[in-house]
């Protein structure tokens, strides 16, 4: 069981849940939806590419889809979030133009919309709820466009480990080694398995792995054949492809393309 309570309600294609204790989301510090989470409480640390903070409670972050971010909770039993998962819906496409970074909040008004969603989740059930729901939502995507980051930190200012996460987000689809990570930033292997994985709490590996596997999942929901796919993500064997994509996903790319496929028919 993940949580000592959790509440869920749905509404055109967001997914809403209220929840507290221990989360079994490690091993998906990527994935290809937008996500929203309000930090309540839990003694908890937001690690992503650039920043390391230390959360205070009411406070809300947003992470496009694609971007790595990950949670390091001291008080698992203690962690309660409002967690907001969605895809890229006509609706808010021209939000998501504006909020395309990830984004850390504790204004009043973006914790107003926030609290209201909950009151509704957890309140007694009536038959306006989850529109009123979907509403504050709304709400509070037009509310993070006026948050969004404008850091301008130059590429040397950023930490070498910053700096290697930055390189493998634009070259995932290669070959790449450790032992070239580390020539590139005049550092040792040992130092960049240890750093990476004390900084963002996986390893270097499985953080390629991630990246490939939503490349992976996008271009099958674009049409591509399982059997093209594995090489356009940096494979050069389909069967590494195909363990790696089941491990994550929980089936086969080619059961994920006949489901496409089905949908698509109906």
């Amino acid at each position: 069981m993940e949580t000592n309570f959790a509440k869920e309600k749905q509404y055109n294609q967001v997914y809403f849940r209220y929840s507290r204790g221990p989360s079994l989301r490690k091993g998906h510090e990527i994935h290809p939806h937008h996500e929203i989470i309000y930090y309540i409480d839990g003694d908890a640390t937001f690690i992503s590419r650039n920043s390391c903070t230390v959360l205070k409670r009411n406070t809300l972050i947003f992470v496009p889809k694609g971007f790595f971010h990950n949670f390091n909770i001291k008080q698992q039993d203690k962690y309660v979030r409002l967690t907001i998962s969605f895809p890229d819906i006509p609706i808010l496409d021209e939000v998501l133009i504006e909020v395309r970074d990830i984004i850390v909040t504790r204004t009043a008004d973006v914790i107003n919309f926030a609290e209201a969603i909950i009151k509704n989740i957890d309140g007694e059930p009536f038959t306006s709820q989850a529109l009123s729901i979907y509403a504050s939502f709304l709400s509070l995507m037009s509310e993070l466009t006026k948050h969004q980051s404008t850091s301008t930190q130059s590429q040397s200012e950023k930490s070498i480990i910053s700096q290697c996460i930055a390189f493998i987000d634009e070259h995932f689809t290669e070959n790449i080694a450790v032992s070239d990570l580390a020539k590139k930033y005049f550092v040792s292997k040992s130092f960049l398995f240890t750093e990476f994985n004390k900084s963002f709490g996986i390893s270097i590996h499985k953080y390629i792995t991630q990246r490939r596997m939503i490349y992976a999942k996008r271009l099958l929901n674009e049409g591509n054949k399982p059997t093209d796919v594995y090489s356009l993500c940096g494979y050069s064997d389909y069967s590494t492809f195909y363990k790696a994509y089941t491990n994550r996903f929980g089936q086969s790319p080619k059961i994920a393309k006949v489901r496409r496929n089905e949908a698509e028919e109906k």
